[in-house]
C-alpha cells in the first residue's frame, strides 16, 4: 500500500529549473566544459528563445577522438552535433508518462516547455531515479520483499 504518496506526481515537482543552455554557434568544447563544471550530461540548445536541439555528452563523444589516452574535442559547432526535433514535456505532465516517453524513445532528458515553447526546465532520468528513491521509503517493506522474491529475471 502506498500511504502518503501523491496519486499522480507531475514534472514541476521533479524537474530541474534554471536550466543551463547553449547556442547552436557554440563549440562542443565550450559545451563540454559547461557540462563538466555543472556536472550534467544534457544541454538544451536555444536559438534566441526557441529550442532547436539537445546536446548530450554522447553527442560530444561521437564528434571527438581519443589520442594518447586523452579525449580530444574538436572545434565542431553545437548545431553539427546536437539532436534536432527534440521531444519536450509540460510541467503538468505526469512523471509516469515522461518515463514512458524516455523508455520508448531511448532518451535520458526532456526539456520542459510552456505553451509558447519557452524552456522552463529539464527533467532527466536522474531526476526520475531520485523521485523513485524518495518514494521507496513510503512503500510497504513487506511488499518490496515479496516483489523481489517473485521476480524470475535472476537480477539481484
Amino acid at each position: 500500500m502506498i500511504g502518503a504518496m501523491k496519486k499522480h506526481p507531475v514534472v514541476r515537482e521533479e524537474m530541474t529549473e534554471g536550466v543551463i543552455c547553449v547556442r547552436p554557434s557554440d563549440s562542443i568544447q565550450v559545451a563540454f566544459c559547461v557540462m563538466q563544471r555543472a556536472k550534467i550530461r544534457h544541454l538544451p540548445v536555444l536559438d534566441g528563445s526557441g529550442l532547436v536541439g539537445m546536446l548530450s555528452d554522447r553527442d560530444i563523444f561521437r564528434h571527438s577522438e581519443a589520442r594518447g589516452g586523452e579525449l580530444v574535442i574538436g572545434k565542431t559547432r553545437v548545431d553539427a552535433a546536437m539532436t534536432r526535433g527534440v521531444r519536450t514535456c509540460r510541467d503538468g505532465d505526469r512523471i509516469g508518462d515522461v518515463v514512458d516517453t524516455m523508455l520508448t524513445h531511448g532518451i535520458d532528458a526532456l526539456p520542459v516547455a510552456d505553451d509558447s515553447g519557452a524552456v522552463l526546465g529539464i527533467v532527466t532520468s536522474t531526476d526520475c531515479l531520485r523521485y523513485l528513491r524518495r518514494i521507496e521509503g513510503v512503500l510497504d517493506v513487506g511488499a518490496l520483499v515479496e516483489a523481489r522474491n517473485d521476480r524470475d529475471d535472476g537480477i539481484d
